[in-house]
């Protein structure tokens, strides 16, 4: 549809009379706070009601006083630190608190906000912050990782401030993708030299690099370190991994101990260590962040070679950095080699895929995505001399050699002179500041004079671009006011409790926050993805007592959908971003008669909302967005910019107090899409031009039709296809790339990429995925030898044909089908869900077709399905069938707490002082089996453990004994494999440094070697055991019993691989069947020992002979007797 193509003339009705009945539409003008700022405005308020509520919700309450003064100390911190007017702040915070004093403090200080998602990929912030030149940074500490990197990379950033943290510093990053073990074990298992040993690999080609280069690598640090070393020195090498600087280093020095992550590495360094007769040399396996349990410092030199480039962060390098000058001694050197540098790495990522374009097909593996890899600025060093002062010197140079390579031309080496003796002075101030809560405390509380005015800069939101690049939108502080005060589409009070369900980067945030908060209603913030999962919403909802909330048209369709009753004592809900569903709205009117709904319609370059509709009636089919909101204006025009008449398509163009200023940096683009109109005699507006087609109804509201361009809305987000399509034909195998929004028979649209090339689909979502948020990734990729024109030689797109799943996979990729019952489950919901009928069970459900609200639809039906309360935030983890089938067996509960818990008393009483019993689970996995035992053992504590499938079972069985007994001697027992799995813990127990006085075995042998059952065992165990009277009352559903077959087939794999041959200091008594006898393999090795057990133990082995065979020992009649022995020996023990 073009708006050429209308008749726009109506000769019947005078364009003076025209112009007049549309200015009677837009004649909605009120008396709201035009002339202030959006800060004064709530300063108003939090005067008028100090006390008064501004947050609630989990994370706690806070009242308007509360908030004012600490967005009163961010402004004058944000002032004292050089921000200018209408200076930019990044802002990257979760809580409602934070982000409520985050924006005031900085229009306080006359900055403007700039939004960030931390769910965002880092290329595309990075984008924002430096299009911006934004000089600060607010960001919560829970993502201090990315703040940090943030930090250095966007070089006018100079402050980097995190409120809710008493010590920026010292924030956890976590571990990262590179320290891994198994990653560099998989290196180690591969490992045939000292190059392939260290995973050193060219970043253009994928190969290893040449011996050339590691040779002059290795001779760099010799150089470099072999004048300042003396043969008595010691020396500590962090990640020393094949040895390549260790083995050029050591015969220098008196000794060196070399540290790394993979124990597979340092297997094959220890033989290189024994060929080359280095005795001197000791290895131990240990991350970088243990370094304290290096041994036997002080140390004169320490060594990370090549290695920071792993670390999950600037945080995590510190705390390295921390602990390797403890280990020095008063006076030594820390040598940091190869470190890549901050200040080159846009260079360094150009090059490669510069690389890649150029060999699209030649087979290699250019690694342009280095997203994990840390990157260090030589200004980090010098600013962390500033404040450690132990750091006399930092000293930087290039790597030595003749041979030029990506070590030698991205990185850098550092050298750290201590002298802890003394307080060397800073040579100049710190370039990047980090300040957290400490620094606020030292701040006024009190308002700062006027830095702003009411055209003000308030924020800059970035839209999808259609060049390939987000633009951003200014907003001023006016354009807010508007949008919430004295406005007609709705009543906003103090009793009003609205609830932020998206990111602050959504522009409908603007509504929520100021809604809110100028108008001395309460904001609440719900954690992460609550408002995607009805189970925690509704509770959340009631809690908080929320009136108020904002939706996209596609996520209310799934609450609907899903939960109905979820919108039960809300006063008010608004629902748009997208063309309403009409069947929805009018089942959410029929459920709940008293709520009010309203259809919320607006560009970002208008604040938010344009028009709004109160639905009032049921529509079969397109609900109005209805009238211009308060101090607002709409004109629908034709291509020539003339008014249409009533009932004509034109373009939605509109103007009022809640329009842009334009776009940052992009005056062509505004000047585009801003424009100055004549709307009746003598009087000309500024209009916007929002590509949304419309028409005015007789009664003045407005019908949306759609657009005029290719721009859509997907899950309330705005996005432009081309910026897609021009970050797909960036890719090295795509020869072009069109995108198309498609409604695939679910009522939502879903991105379609169309390639010609032959880059595949895996291929193409991780490339798109380290520059575009999630929202903006194709849900499939379609392969064509070409792209089908029109007679014009334009794109035709109708003849593209649809999606189908083998496209958006790749190509031929085998599927995996289910291997249980409730795999099979899964896989039919995800097949309703996502409407595709070829699935495996390790297909990943976002690459498919899924998306947040799919995945919304997904775990009800699977609540509904298996009964079983999962959270939402597990599904976002779990993203195959087989995954989730796993999360549920793991969630699934019995009923019964001898099952369920991992620890159970099972033999309550009110007797004071009863010594404690531990019994470690027999095969089965489960503690029922010891309830007559423990019946018949009163004076006794009796605590039956469950089997845990997890390899750290034995650590959280030592955690929960010793929080149930935290002193005196432990008394630990088993029936058969929980005898072994007894003795086990008992040595955990005692290399804690408690005592085991005892280990009682039920029957128990020794394994000396490893077992391989016979086929059919463990299953024919389990079902004997699932099929059993006493246990079918517990385990009734098919999911249960893939549960308990689960734990047992865990425990038969746990006791084919374990052996029993260290030594534990307890004594081991012994209650032994008379048949019992050792078992061998076909070829007469002994596989396991009855009385074996004596000589594992430094204490005593003492042999009771059972009563009854091995599968009557704990029932009657033998109970009694063998109750009767273990009684015995536990009164000759010393408690």
């Amino acid at each position: 549809m073009k708006i050429g193509d209308f008749n726009l003339l109506d000769d019947e009705q005078p364009s003076a009379d025209l112009a007049n009945l549309i200015a009677g539409f837009n004649a909605n003008q009120t008396a709201y706070p035009c002339d202030r700022t959006v800060h004064a405005e709530f300063q108003r308020q939090a005067e008028a009601t100090p006390d008064a509520l501004a947050i609630v919700g989990p994370e706690g309450s806070r009242s308007y006083a509360e908030v004012a003064a600490r967005a009163h100390r961010i402004a004058h911190l944000l002032v004292t630190n050089g921000l200018e007017r209408e200076g930019l702040v990044g802002v990257m915070v979760d809580q409602a608190y934070d982000v409520a004093t985050a924006l005031l403090g900085i229009l306080e200080a006359g900055g403007a906000y700039l939004p960030l998602d931390a769910n965002m990929p880092s290329a595309r912030s990075v984008l924002m912050l430096r299009e911006t030149r934004a000089r600060c940074l607010i960001g919560s500490r829970r993502h201090i990782r990315t703040l940090n990197r943030l930090h250095w990379e966007c070089s006018d950033l100079s402050l980097l401030l995190c409120p809710d943290s008493e010590n920026v510093a010292v924030e956890s990053e976590g571990i990262g993708e590179f320290m891994r073990e198994e990653i560099w074990d998989m290196v180690g298992e591969q490992t045939e030299d000292d190059i392939s040993g260290g995973g050193w690999r060219s970043s253009f080609t994928g190969e290893l690099l040449s011996r050339k280069v590691m040779d002059e690598y290795g001779e760099n640090i010799r150089r470099k370190l072999g004048p300042m070393l003396q043969p008595t020195d010691r020396v500590l090498e962090i990640g020393c991994a094949s040895g390549i600087s260790m083995f050029r280093l050591a015969p220098l020095v008196g000794h060196y101990h070399g540290t790394d992550l993979s124990a597979q590495i340092l297997s094959w360094t220890e033989q290189e260590r024994q060929r080359l007769g280095l005795t001197n040399i000791t290895l131990q396996h240990l991350p970088a962040h243990k370094l304290r349990q290096a041994p036997e410092p002080p140390y004169d030199v320490v060594i990370i070679n090549s290695v920071l480039q792993c670390f999950s962060g600037l945080n995590y390098l510190r705390d390295v950095l921390r602990q390797a000058i403890d280990q020095l001694g008063a006076q030594g050197t820390l040598f940091l080699g190869n470190v890549w540098d901050q200040d080159q790495k846009d260079v360094f990522e150009a090059e490669l895929r510069a690389y890649q374009h150029a060999h699209p097909s030649s087979g290699v593996r250019t690694k342009t995505d280095r997203s994990e890899d840390l990157f260090v600025s030589r200004d980090f060093w010098l600013d962390l001399q500033s404040t450690w002062p132990e750091i006399a010197s930092v000293e930087f140079s290039t790597m030595l050699g003749h041979t030029e390579s990506e070590l030698s031309r991205f990185g850098y080496d550092t050298v750290l002179r201590i002298d802890k003796s003394k307080s060397a002075k800073p040579p100049r101030p710190p370039r990047k500041l980090q300040l957290d809560a400490r620094a606020l405390a030292d701040q006024p509380s009190t308002p700062l004079a006027e830095r702003s005015q009411s055209r003000g800069l308030a924020y800059v939101i970035y839209t999808s671009g259609t060049t390939g690049r987000p633009k951003g939108v200014l907003i001023e502080h006016r354009s807010i006011l508007r949008l919430v005060k004295a406005t007609n589409y709705i009543s906003l009070t103090s009793n009003d409790r609205i609830l932020m369900t998206g990111a602050l980067a959504f522009d409908a945030s603007t509504f929520e926050i100021w809604g809110a908060l100028l108008n001395g209603g309460s904001l609440c913030r719900p954690p992460e993805k609550t408002v995607l999962d009805p189970a925690a919403l509704k509770p959340l909802l009631t809690t908080y007592g929320i009136t108020t909330v904002w939706l996209t048209s596609s996520l209310c369709n799934q609450l609907v959908d899903t939960a109905p009753a979820l919108f039960t004592g809300l006063r008010t809900l608004l629902v748009g971003g997208e063309k309403l569903s009409a069947i929805h709205i009018n089942r959410i009117r029929a459920a709940h008669p008293n709520l009010t709904v309203i259809n919320g319609y607006g560009p970002t370059e208008n604040t938010t909302f344009t028009c709004c509709h109160r639905i009032t009636s049921d529509y079969p089919d397109n609900i109005p967005i209805g009238r211009p909101i308060a101090n607002t204006s709409v004109y629908i025009l034709d291509g020539h910019h003339a008014l249409v008449p009533v009932g004509v398509a034109g373009e939605i163009c509109t103007g009022g107090d809640g329009l842009a200023r334009g776009y940052l940096s992009d005056d062509a683009l505004t000047a585009e899409k801003f424009f100055r109109q004549t709307v009746s005699a003598g009087m000309e507006i500024r209009l916007y031009r929002s590509g949304d087609l419309g028409r005015w109804r007789d009664d003045g509201t407005i019908e949306y039709l759609g657009r005029k361009d290719q721009q859509v809305k997907i899950r309330g987000f705005r996005i432009e296809p081309g910026e897609i399509e021009v970050r797909l034909r960036d890719h090295p195998n795509v020869a072009d790339a069109v995108v198309l929004a498609q409604d695939l028979g679910d009522s939502s649209l879903t991105l379609v990429a169309y390639t010609t090339g032959n880059a595949e689909a895996d291929s193409l979502r991780q490339h798109l995925t380290t520059e575009l948020p999630e929202f903006m990734v194709p849900t499939h990729f379609i392969a064509l030898n070409v792209l089908p024109l029109t007679a014009n030689g334009k794109v035709d797109r109708a003849a593209l044909p649809p999606p189908a799943i083998a496209d958006s996979r790749g190509g031929g990729i085998e599927r995996i089908a289910p291997d249980s019952e409730t795999e099979r489950t899964i896989l039919t919901l995800w097949q309703d869900v996502l409407e595709l009928p070829h699935l495996g069970v390790t297909d990943n459900f976002f690459s498919v077709g899924g998306h947040s609200l799919k995945v919304t639809k997904l775990a009800a039906r699977l609540r509904d399905t298996f009964e079983v309360p999962l959270p939402l935030t597990a599904l976002f983890k779990a993203t195959t069938v087989r995954a989730q089938a796993e999360l549920l067996v793991n969630a699934a509960r019995f009923g019964y707490d001898g099952i369920d818990e991992t620890m159970v008393l099972l033999n309550p009483s009110d007797a004071p002082d009863r010594p404690n019993l531990f019994l470690l689970p027999p095969g089965t996995g489960d503690a029922l089996g010891y309830l007559q035992l423990a019946q018949a053992l009163p004076h006794y504590a009796v605590h039956g453990l469950n089997f845990l499938p997890a390899n750290d079972r034995l650590t959280t069985y030592a955690e929960l004994i010793t929080a149930a007994a935290p002193s005196g001697s432990l008394v630990l027992g088993g029936y058969s494999a929980g005898g072994n799995l007894a003795y086990h813990l008992a040595a955990i127990l005692e290399h804690q440094g408690r005592t085991v006085g005892a280990v009682v075995m039920f029957d128990s042998a020794q394994v000396v070697r490893p077992i391989e059952f016979p086929p059919g065992e463990c299953a024919n165990v389990t079902r004997a055991f699932l099929d059993h009277e006493s246990i079918k009352p517990y385990i009734s559903t098919p999911l249960l019993r893939e549960k308990a077959a689960r734990v047992i087939a865990a425990y038969y794999q746990h006791m084919s691989q374990t052996l029993d041959t260290h030594q534990i200091a307890a004594d081991i008594h012994g209650i032994v069947c008379r048949d019992s006898r050792d078992f061998r393999d076909p070829a007469g090795e002994v596989l396991t020992r009855t009385h074996g057990w004596r000589e594992v133990t430094r204490g005593n082995y003492h042999i009771h002979v059972a009563r009854g065979s091995h599968n009557e020992l704990l029932y009657p009649p033998q109970l009694e007797t063998n109750a009767h022995t273990l009684r015995d020996i536990l009164a000759g023990i010393t408690w």
